[in-house]
């Protein structure tokens, strides 16, 4: 290969992308070799998810995209007659199960997934890692991950709200923002749901927005300065109830409950009927005039603090109105009773 540069005159970038794809290759032939020295026999039985006894059958062949190169393992499948399905030990224990991607490529397809559209993260995976895959791999093994931080992130924010588990955090002050906007989405996502006009259909659903962050100094004109490196997401489509109780969570994650104020800041242009109150969360809205837009900014302390939700209704179709009936005291206050700082 050196001498097929050196006689050819390669420039540097073709010299190293080829350097790059050989080395994968070659480190491909070494993964492979070292996958298959454990073919994943566990004896002629071996328990299934259910604890039954599934029977060894044969070998099978699965080919696994790594960061290196595509891989072909071979393991070994058992069957159980009392659940009907395949268990294949090997899978489990590299954590390839149901697909054909690495934990490393699938670790990178979300990143790229996550940050931009999948055509485009397909071409980057492929610039920068060299890894070949489809726009719609990424789609898919984007949305798995995706499912799978939302039950992660639905159980701990449950713990939170429930009180199993009580943030240490604490701050000076702690602002929490929310807002709404229209999103286009597929017809098939809008199936059934009204738009703004009577008789229309919606082309979009409501995204719902909100961050939490803490503010403990001022800049020279006294105004409030947000703590670098403070500010956390949750993003959802949903009902503005739901997406109150995420928000929520994620406030006392971030030490609600230990904060000497809480402001939470939003859009002027919010509607009434798209209100969640959620319990012990400090939230005001102002009001403004026809349909100009505004900052809402509001301010309690820590003993003044229970109130509603609120986020924008600028979608072409609402998630539908919400249950204000949300169990302990709560309120509904209409004008700020101070400034922000």
């Amino acid at each position: 290969m050196t001498e097929m540069i050196l006689r050819d005159g390669w420039d540097l970038e073709s010299s190293e992308m080829l350097l790059r794809r050989e080395m994968q290759r070659v480190g491909g032939m070494v993964l492979e070799e070292l996958l298959n020295s454990d073919k994943g026999y566990r004896g002629v039985r071996t328990p299934c998810e259910k604890g039954h006894q599934a029977e060894f059958v044969e070998y099978r062949s699965k080919e696994i995209v790594t960061v290196l190169s595509p891989v072909t393992l071979d393991r070994a499948y058992y069957y159980c007659k009392q659940c009907g399905g395949g268990v294949v030990p090997r899978d489990q224990e590299l954590d390839v199960q149901d697909t054909g991607f690495s934990p490393g490529v699938r670790r990178m397809i979300g990143h790229v997934g996550g940050n931009e559209a999948f055509e485009a993260g397909r071409r980057d995976l492929e610039i920068l890692a060299g890894v070949s895959v489809s726009a719609k791999a990424v789609e898919r093994v984007s949305e798995g991950i995706g499912r799978q931080l939302e039950v992660a992130n639905r159980v701990e924010r449950e713990c939170f709200v429930s009180g199993k588990i009580v943030s240490l955090q604490s701050a000076e002050k702690l602002y929490v923002c929310l807002d709404g906007t229209g999103v286009p989405v597929v017809p098939k996502e809008t199936e059934g749901r009204q738009g703004k006009e009577k008789g229309s259909v919606a082309r979009t659903r409501e995204g719902k927005l909100g961050c939490v962050f803490t503010q403990t100094r001022l800049d020279e004109k006294g105004h409030p300065v947000r703590d670098e490196h403070s500010t956390t997401y949750v993003g959802a489509i949903e009902t503005a109830e739901q997406f109150g109780w995420r928000l929520y969570g994620e406030a006392l994650r971030r030490g609600l409950n230990r904060a000497s104020k809480v402001i939470i800041l939003g859009d002027g242009l919010m509607d009434e009927a798209d209100t969640a109150l959620v319990q012990d969360l400090a939230v005001l809205v102002l009001g403004v005039d026809d349909h100009e837009p505004a900052l809402v900014i509001g301010e309690m302390a820590l003993d003044q603090r229970q109130g509603a939700f609120a986020d924008r209704a600028e979608a072409d179709h609402h998630d539908g109105p919400v249950d204000t009936g949300v169990n302990g005291p709560s309120g509904h206050c209409t004008q700020p009773p101070g400034a922000i700082g």
